[in-house]
């Protein structure tokens, strides 16, 4: 039976930042893989960065609502086999209402 190895690296930058009731967030994720042996061929090394920024708003004691940007950006060879690029970028914008419940435990 093959088996997988692979090294990974990650690191991140966070600020945050909290005034009364907002608070805005920006990360930044730096991201690296190499494959050492496994079933791939060629290696399937990956390297890439993402930037997430973040607002949020408390609307009282339970609720909260919250926007969120992230961007990923990577290079991953494997993609050109399915007709992708070997780099891409991809960005999605979430919008939330939380609620939480408070239990008297």
């Amino acid at each position: 039976m093959d088996q997988f190895y692979m090294r990974f690296r990650a690191d991140y930058v966070l600020a945050s930042f909290e005034w009364e009731r907002e608070r805005l967030m920006a990360r930044y994720d730096d991201f690296h893989t190499h494959q050492l042996s496994g079933f791939f061929d060629p290696a399937s090394n990956e390297n890439g960065h993402g930037w997430t920024l973040a607002w949020s708003h408390e609307l009282g004691e339970h609720w909260q609502i919250l926007a969120e940007w992230l961007r990923v950006a990577s290079i991953f060879p494997p993609r050109v086999e399915l007709g992708n690029p070997a780099a891409e970028a991809q960005s999605q914008l979430q919008l939330a209402a939380r609620y939480r419940f408070q239990f008297g435990w």
